[in-house]
């Protein structure tokens, strides 16, 4: 993950939010592979959540100000953004993480979390990390736990993870 920090960096300068939204995101996902007794894959999944963003990272290298408009046009309406980015370019910032994975020749299991999390119901497999960083990604951008709320998971995830009450 410290090599592929680099390498998007040094070509495509730093963006501190993303990278800032990326480390709390795979510390979650760290933190779910613990609570899903998946220790031995904490750091698996930390690093699918720290790399989830390389595709939007890649976007925002063209046109920073047009991504921003984007993801900020996804909030007021509320659009999912990988609906906005299909609908703009035909490709999601997640698909095209996914391609970039695959071109980095990453493990599979990496490239399924980048290019599912948004989207983790098309994944075919590798579903424990792909759900895993999907939620992460969810409660990543919570700024208290007042705004945590049952059901802004899909059922499909919140069965997934036996989350069937707002206590569990």
């Amino acid at each position: 993950s410290y090599g592929a920090i680099k390498i998007i960096n040094s070509r495509f300068g730093s963006i501190p939010e993303i990278w800032d939204q990326s480390y709390k995101r795979a510390q979650i996902a760290s933190k779910i592979a613990h609570a899903m007794h998946l220790a031995h894959r904490a750091d698996e999944f930390f690093t699918g959540g720290l790399l989830a963003d390389i595709g939007k990272i890649v976007l925002m290298s063209f046109d920073i100000e047009k991504a921003k408009k984007i993801e900020h046009l996804c909030r007021k309406r509320g659009v999912r953004l990988p609906v906005m980015e299909e609908i703009i370019m035909g490709l999601s910032s997640s698909k095209i993480g996914g391609k970039i994975a695959e071109i980095w020749e990453f493990p599979e299991n990496l490239t399924y979390a980048i290019a599912y999390h948004q989207e983790p119901i098309m994944a075919k497999s590798h579903h424990e990390i792909v759900n895993a960083v999907h939620m992460a990604d969810h409660l990543s951008k919570l700024e208290s736990k007042d705004q945590l709320n049952l059901y802004i998971f899909d059922a499909r995830i919140r069965n997934f993870f036996g989350i069937n009450t707002p206590k569990k």
